[in-house]
């Protein structure tokens, strides 16, 4: 880039922090991916997708990866 900087390349796995709690996604839980499929970004830090809920059926969720997703020099890191 003409400043100087170039932006590095990093990725961060969620599923050992997010889990499925009754089709809500929630911090402190794991293995979101195991009761939930169409997961995308909506803009820069909200996880969108569908989630399984107990009775079957499902349901819209959301999280904001703010909450515990930080950039640490150029790392994504879960604190």
């Amino acid at each position: 880039m003409a400043d100087g900087y170039t932006p590095n390349q990093t990725e961060i796995n969620l599923n050992p922090y997010i889990g499925n709690i009754d089709g809500e996604l929630m911090w402190q839980h794991d293995n979101f991916i195991a009761t939930c499929g169409n997961t995308e970004l909506s803009g820069p830090s909200v996880l969108v997708g569908e989630c399984e809920k107990r009775a079957q059926q499902w349901v819209q969720a959301e999280i904001n990866l703010d909450d515990h997703i930080s950039n640490i020099n150029g790392i994504l890191t879960y604190q």
